[in-house]
């Protein structure tokens, strides 16, 4: 190996370590590894859906480490104890994806088998013939031409080749990895004049993937949205769902929706928020007609990646309204009795069929 320009390496194929015969749990052979291992960590990365397995057999992460010290070609895995659900990548993964989440009492890890770098050998070096041809020597061929023998054959056949037997298939369940949810968040009419009553109104989504309030996808977090989501508003200068209808008093008619796409939902649990947003005081609650307390945004979750499923409630969900429950109390404080808050919680299997359930907070 020599200098050479930036950008530029020269690699070389090491020899694989010999197995290493374990007892425990299975008497399938292993393979020497080196882990790194952070607690309280996930591999935030949609797997390749050919060359990544998804287990649900295991019952701890020393199970999960196992099959991949099994697996020849496991580069990673993640391992989640909420769900007992282990992932094993058959590729390499960098320590960039390798994200903190919420600590639990259960065990979840991204473990990650970090790249040998071998020592720079000799330099090579080549015959050349009087016409000027390179001529590999046999030291050379033997040394760093790849022929598989009949021995190699049949330990790559064996140890490398994924062959599912009946028993893994039972086992193994492969993940929808184009598993796409859209959550809209829009008023029931296409126009403010078309609202019921006059005034102002605001409710706005925030949505959570598998309890980690760490990350949370919300127009508040625009500028840094989760790698699992999208954030859109109708109006650029929007925040939330939102209907101004005055009629022509003030010239300030407007109507703002809000939309959030999930990726790779299959087999997670999506939690969306939708909260009123009391303004300062009750604007002009004597005039005629003008109660926008009743004014509620609906919800909408589309199932984007399933032939069987296409909206998850056909007349959506919303807060609840009452003409004698307004926003603000004879006082012009908070109504304390008005419910302007409720969450959907969506559970997605693996082949992406979702359940939604609703509850107010």
């Amino acid at each position: 190996m020599v200098d050479a320009n930036a950008d530029s390496y020269c690699g070389r194929v090491q020899d694989v370590p010999e197995p290493v015969v374990t007892d425990s749990p299975t008497d399938s052979p292993t393979y020497a590894k080196d882990y790194i291992i952070t607690a309280d960590t996930k591999c935030d990365v949609v797997p390749n859906q050919e060359r990544a397995t998804r287990l649900t057999q295991f019952t701890s992460q020393d199970e999960c480490q196992l099959r991949c010290s099994g697996r020849k070609n496991c580069k990673a895995y993640q391992w989640n104890g909420k769900r007992n659900v282990c992932i094993i990548f058959k590729y390499r993964l960098s320590m960039e994806v390798v994200v903190a989440v919420k600590s639990s009492d259960a065990d979840r890890v991204c473990a990650i088998v970090p790249k040998n770098t071998p020592s720079p050998t000799a330099t090579p070096t080549t015959t050349t013939t009087e016409e000027g041809t390179n001529v590999v020597t046999e030291e050379e061929t033997a040394e760093e031409t790849e022929v598989v023998t009949e021995e190699e054959t049949e330990e790559v056949t064996e140890e490398e080749t994924e062959v599912v037997t009946e028993e893994e298939t039972e086992e193994e369940v492969e993940i929808v990895m184009d598993c796409t949810l859209r959550a809209l968040l829009k008023f029931d009419f296409d126009s403010p004049n078309d609202a019921a009553y006059y005034g102002y109104h605001a409710d706005y989504m925030e949505v959570t993937m598998d309890e980690d309030e760490t990350e949370i996808c919300s127009s508040d977090n625009q500028n840094d949205l989760p790698a699992w989501c999208t954030y859109e508003n109708s109006s650029p200068d929007g925040d939330s769902a939102y209907v101004a209808n005055v009629d022509d008093w003030f010239d300030a008619d407007e109507l703002t929706t809000e939309k959030i796409k999930i990726f790779n939902a299959a087999g997670r649990t999506v939690e969306v928020y939708v909260s009123h947003w009391f303004f300062g005081k009750d604007y002009y609650p004597h005039w005629e007609e003008w109660d926008d307390h009743m004014l509620a945004a609906v919800l909408k979750i589309k199932n984007m990646s399933s032939g069987t499923q296409n909206q998850l409630n056909s007349e959506g969900w919303s807060h609840p309204v009452d003409m004698n429950t307004p926003t603000h109390d004879s006082n012009g404080d908070i109504n304390k009795d008005y419910q302007g808050n409720f969450k959907v919680t969506v559970t997605c299997d693996d082949s992406c069929f979702c359940d939604a359930s609703f509850e107010l907070v």
